[in-house]
């Protein structure tokens, strides 16, 4: 089958200065297209959206909206003061009481959703972690003290023995723990080993977003591992 194709004057001119295998090419370009579009009509588990291909910019009224199922949607997306483009995994977390989507930055280019579909991998993974053993989770904080709970599951249990640092900088007497939630939140709990302080539970992001708020590395390592990842700390050396 004979096809024909538009460039731009520039374009041309360098392709022909450069004696480009127009036709090569250009099947590469469509078989690529066509696998990234089969992985997309494939992921019946996962919607999957380019968010510029829709004609609308109300994702309700995308082909096949559901948000019964998990949303794998290329745009931009708020990550820490910036905004950044790439995957972003959304699904309701299954409260009654908070309908709103849950939302995970994934990250990669559009053009990454190949036959190896790694976005897709990627949210099914994040999606598997979160609903892992999950379990109800309460910690005393404050003072005087309160009683909170989430769902979720610890990848690093609080211990005053085991889960404390010696790094500089750091309170020996205080221990640390980190669980994943059923938002897909860190949560991080710190307590003093004595009565001097009342403990505290703050939840980020992501396991980076922990470290930059000064959770030491090496109960960031341990939470690294409990999610089944290896924790490295690039230097500049």
């Amino acid at each position: 089958m004979r096809m024909n194709i538009s460039v731009p004057d520039a374009l041309a001119e360098e392709v022909r200065r450069r004696d480009i295998a127009i036709s090569a090419v250009c099947q590469r370009a469509l078989r690529d297209e066509v696998n990234r579009l089969r992985v997309i009509e494939d992921a019946d588990d996962i919607l999957v959206y380019v968010e510029n291909e829709q004609d609308d910019i109300d994702p309700t009224t995308w082909p096949g909206f559901d948000w019964g199922k998990p949303i794998l949607t290329y745009k931009r997306y708020p990550v820490g003061p910036h905004w950044e483009l790439g995957w972003v995994l959304e699904y309701e977390d299954g409260d009654e009481q908070n309908s709103n989507p849950v939302g995970y930055f994934i990250g990669g280019e559009s053009m990454g959703l190949g036959p190896n579909s790694p976005p897709i991998h990627a949210a099914r993974e994040r999606i598997r972690q979160v609903s892992r053993d999950m379990e109800e989770i309460t910690v005393d904080v404050g003072k005087p003290t309160l009683t909170v709970g989430f769902t979720g599951r610890w990848l690093v249990e609080p211990d005053p023995d085991k889960t404390r640092t010696g790094k500089p900088g750091y309170d020996a007497g205080v221990y640390w723990g980190v669980a994943l939630t059923r938002r897909g939140r860190i949560g991080v709990f710190t307590a003093p080993c004595n009565d001097d302080w009342a403990a505290d539970l703050h939840d980020y992001d992501s396991l980076d977003a922990a470290a930059n708020d000064g959770v030491p590395e090496e109960i960031i390592a341990l939470a690294a591992a409990g999610l089944g990842r290896t924790r490295v700390l690039w230097r500049d050396i």
